[in-house]
């Protein structure tokens, strides 16, 4: 698990070009600081700026191999102050796609979390637009929530545990609630509520734990193909790019 220095949890407004504009971005949370740099710095300070840059298809083919042919955007989030930031630059990549499903003025959300998950979603008012990667760690809106019902997992694995005392489940099925319509998943497409819902895999616990990757996209707001990308692009490790100072 990373501690507090090598996560973040950001909100932004898109600006009328997300392209060609610095994005503000702030803090979901404010820092409730302990004097310890573990504790009091996020990855990248409390206020990074944002640029999104077109880099075409793939740059390299062969090292992406397993990751979606797409047309990219490269997202690159600055740290304004050393004083507070663990890094002073942090990158990865969107299906571009994703970035032109904006409208200005859509509250824009981005994290890491403690697990390593990278996770983006929008939001039009209280609608969700879209959400990729570790979509139980960003804000969905008002109608929408993904969580592990971890309740229903603890009471199945004492079943098992009857059995087999030393049981475990592998990986955790995400539960994901439209409206009052709910599906619990371990991977797969399904249409729920007016939106795609499309699960890579996911969460697998353990001493090396790896973050759910899905994606969630409204149909006739965002074209499903281009949130499902931009979720197999976000769980490639290799693609999140930390840039020291």
């Amino acid at each position: 698990m990373l501690p507090p220095c090598g996560t973040f949890h950001y909100a932004a407004k898109a600006p009328s070009d997300p392209m060609s504009s610095l994005w503000d971005l702030a803090l979901l949370k404010p820092v409730i600081r302990t004097g310890s740099p573990l504790g009091d710095k996020r990855l990248v300070g409390y206020a990074p700026k944002m640029k999104v840059e077109k880099c075409g298809l793939r740059p390299d083919a062969l090292e992406w191999r397993n990751q979606p042919s797409v047309m990219l955007s490269k997202v690159t989030l600055n740290a304004d102050h050393e004083e507070n930031a663990q890094a002073a630059s942090v990158s990865f990549f969107l299906d571009s796609a994703l970035i032109h499903a904006l409208h200005p003025g859509d509250r824009v959300f981005m994290s890491r979390t403690a697990s390593g998950g990278l996770g983006i979603s929008a939001v039009r008012g209280k609608q969700l637009i879209f959400a990729a990667g570790t979509v139980s760690g960003v804000p969905l809106g008002d109608n929408v929530k993904a969580q592990f019902p971890r309740e229903l997992i603890d009471k199945a694995e004492a079943i098992f545990r009857k059995y087999d005392p030393d049981f475990e489940f592998p990986e955790y099925p995400l539960e994901i609630q439209i409206g009052r319509k709910k599906r619990i998943m371990y991977r797969g497409s399904c249409q729920i509520n007016g939106y795609q819902v499309y699960v890579r895999h996911s969460f697998r616990p353990g001493e090396d734990a790896d973050p759910e990757c899905a994606a969630i996209s409204l149909n006739g707001a965002c074209p499903a193909v281009a949130a499902n990308a931009s979720a197999e692009l976000l769980d490639h490790g290799g693609m999140f790019e930390i840039h020291g100072w």
